[in-house]
């Protein structure tokens, strides 16, 4: 499906035929990202939090761009352990939100982690010094403001905002301890 729509957009001028393997990819991509958002999403409906799995979405996909960390061998694999792994996090949130001063210990642990060890390099793809200078320093800038806006959640009593926050952070922290060790 995905090259007939490729032969498409050559057949129309859109995309030239050199690139037409780049744009498969790309859109390939492009479909793999949406139908995790939306069953993120859905997920986040089940357990009747909507706002915070938006929230959790936007956080998570921002710091994991620079950090990196372990990626699954796949996309099934990857759409598989994000699910996974999104379900219990999405659990745990619910379980534990009056739990302020545990939540408040792990985006600590999070942000430090996150902070010593990013960027992780994927098994697939080394970085150059460049890279890892410019992801360290991006990634470092993110986590500061997510730490502020975290931060002033907690104190503005937005528990769940603050909990989404950190709960992306947490995982973004596991998946990092994980590239390093695996």
């Amino acid at each position: 499906m995905i090259g007939k729509t490729a032969d498409k957009f050559v057949d129309f001028g859109l995309v030239e035929a050199n690139d037409k393997e780049l744009f498969t990819y790309g859109f390939r991509l492009a479909i793999l990202m949406s139908i995790n958002i939306i069953s993120i999403i859905l997920m986040g409906i089940a357990f009747k939090m909507f706002v915070n799995s938006v929230i959790f979405l936007i956080v998570f996909f921002v710091i994991r761009s620079y950090s990196g960390g372990f990626h699954a061998r796949g996309p099934k694999r990857c759409y598989f352990y994000s699910l996974v792994l999104i379900m219990i996090t999405f659990y745990i949130m619910q379980r534990t939100i009056g739990y302020h001063i545990i939540w408040l210990i792990a985006l600590i642990v999070a942000t430090s982690i996150i902070f010593l060890l990013s960027p992780v390099e994927a098994k697939k793809k080394s970085l150059t010094l460049k890279e890892k200078q410019v992801f360290g320093r991006k990634t470092k800038i993110i986590l500061c403001v997510l730490m502020i806006v975290s931060i002033s959640s907690y104190c503005l009593n937005l528990m769940g905002v603050f909990i989404s926050i950190t709960s992306a952070l947490l995982l973004d922290a596991l998946l990092l301890v994980i590239g390093k060790v695996i």
